[in-house]
């Protein structure tokens, strides 16, 4: 098994998207009781595209076996070093 963090670039954006989508559902429908959720953009890429060009973002992939799993965005400046967002996919879906 093999587990890679690697830049996220523009050709990864529509998998993540996806990937970010059954997330945010999932923990809607678990803990809201509705279909769908999450902030605006997270089905389409405009999120992700939005944050992970933030000028103190690094954004990267998750890839496992190189297979797309998630992805994470780093938020590291003076002030601020932590992980500002993460996403995964549920294996068992």
């Amino acid at each position: 098994m093999e587990l890679e963090l690697i830049r996220s670039q523009e050709s990864h954006i529509d998998g993540s998207a996806k990937i970010m989508e059954r997330a945010f559902d999932k923990d809607t429908r678990l803990h809201l009781g509705e279909e769908k959720g999450g902030p605006g953009g997270n089905d389409d890429g405009t999120f992700l595209r939005k944050c992970g060009s933030h000028k103190e973002a690094s954004s990267y992939c998750i890839l496992l076996n190189g297979q797309l799993i998630g992805g994470v965005i780093l938020r590291i400046d003076e002030d601020h070093n932590k992980v500002w967002f993460s996403y995964h996919q549920d294996r068992r879906s």
